[in-house]
């Protein structure tokens, strides 16, 4: 059986560097980037957004802005409604995604201690 020989070899190399692109003149600081509207426009020749009357978007927009509740802001409504009218209260005036929001902020705070006591420990 005869064998034949195959005059090619491998040999892996590093990868060059790119080479950099050239540095505009205007530096891009935060003076120079768009403020307002003009922010919003993400195309190349494109215009900003018009800006619309009040009227024309949707409620749910304007929560955005607002602050959200704390645990303890939460706590501190459903135990007054709990003190108030009990269970039914509580489950009437509110609502269940405020609830588990409640909930899940008091088990984030909970792994935290924990943690925090088990680094102690060390």
């Amino acid at each position: 059986m005869a064998t034949v020989q195959c005059g090619l070899s491998f040999v892996r190399t590093f990868a060059t560097k790119a080479k950099s692109a050239k540095k505009s003149s205007a530096s891009t600081t935060l003076a120079n980037l768009p403020s307002g509207w003009e922010a919003l426009n993400y195309f190349k020749d494109g215009k900003p957004p018009e800006l619309k009357d009040d009227k024309e978007y949707p409620e749910w927009l304007f929560a955005l802005k607002s602050r959200r509740a704390t645990l303890e802001d939460l706590v501190e409504r459903v135990n007054k409604l709990y003190a108030q009218g009990g269970v039914d209260a509580v489950a009437e005036n509110v609502p269940w995604s405020e609830l588990r929001r409640m909930f899940r902020l008091a088990n984030i705070r909970r792994i935290r201690r924990q943690n925090k006591e088990k680094e102690e420990e060390f």
